[in-house]
């Protein structure tokens, strides 16, 4: 077992090392990192809080700014994606089928586009692939991503209920798998 491992398993974060454990067997060979478990994820280990950095949310034709503080008390998955990323266009739809199995029990799925044509560019994307359960969202100027210092997309963010982010996963993986479901559950029941 690895220094940072053994850390996290004695910090309050042991239900995320289990469920990060989890993620491992989620992810399908070409999309699962080389390096091992501990090697291949960022765990975040005295995380702050999520900021209260805005982002454009669109629901019914409005357009309102919201924040991560806004999804308090949930598990959110908080995934940067652009409609030109191929690995991020394969992802969406496991994104789309998460929010749909698991959106009713406290758990978000926050697929935040990265693309410059803002909404513009997104609606036709979702209307084409029939994903009918995200919601649409704009990270304008990519300040949120700036804050988390997303190097590579897409790049997923797994948020506690508390606010605190657990850690990150770069690079696609199926996020309505059994395991994948099974690791945020444990995110939330953790709570």
């Amino acid at each position: 077992m690895t220094r940072s491992l053994r850390k996290l398993l004695r910090a309050r974060a042991l239900p995320a090392a289990l469920a990060l454990a989890c993620l491992a067997v989620a992810l399908p060979p070409l999309a699962r990192p080389a390096a091992a478990l501990d090697e291949g994820y960022v765990i975040f280990e005295g995380a702050e809080p999520v900021p209260a950095t805005p982002f454009k949310h669109k629901a019914g034709g409005l357009v309102r700014d919201v924040s991560l503080q806004d999804f308090e008390g949930q598990v959110v998955v908080l995934n940067f994606w652009a409609t030109w990323c191929a690995p991020c266009v394969a992802e969406m739809p496991s994104l789309d089928r998460l929010q749909a199995a698991l959106g009713d029990q406290g758990i978000t799925v926050v697929a935040l586009s990265e693309d410059r044509g803002g909404f513009a560019q997104i609606e036709p994307f979702y209307e084409a692939r029939g994903l009918e359960n995200l919601e649409r969202y704009v990270d304008e100027g990519g300040r949120l991503a700036r804050h988390f210092e997303v190097r590579v997309m897409p790049t997923t963010l797994l948020i506690g209920p508390d606010g605190v982010p657990v850690g990150q996963v770069e690079g696609a993986a199926e996020w309505d798998s059994p395991e994948a479901q099974k690791l945020l559950k444990a995110l939330r029941a953790g709570s």
